[in-house]
């Protein structure tokens, strides 16, 4: 095999596993954001931090988190902290 065969295969590797992890972020998005907002949103709090939906919207610039919640540490007369419905936000993706 020649020099110039094997750079055409290990950029063609390359590029696969780039648009692979692409396209595997962009359909798992919404799940991967609701993951890390229980996972550091509960370090930082030191409580249960969780969010029963989230919906991500890149073409659109939309975003929304539905059933925030985070616990009260022990000791407190409720069991939770902040507790909200849904929060969305848009951005303006045209310049």
């Amino acid at each position: 095999m020649t020099r110039g065969r094997k750079i055409i295969i290990v950029v063609g590797v390359l590029a696969a596993i780039i648009i692979g992890g692409v396209g595997y972020l962009l359909t798992n998005l919404d799940s991967i954001v609701k993951s890390a907002i229980a996972k550091y949103g509960s370090q930082v709090t030191k409580t249960a931090v969780r969010a029963s939906s989230v919906k991500i919207q890149l073409t659109s610039g939309k975003g929304a988190i539905g059933g925030l919640t985070v616990a009260n540490p022990p000791g407190f007369a409720t069991p939770y902290a902040v507790r909200l419905g849904t929060i969305s936000t848009r951005i303006n993706t045209k310049r």
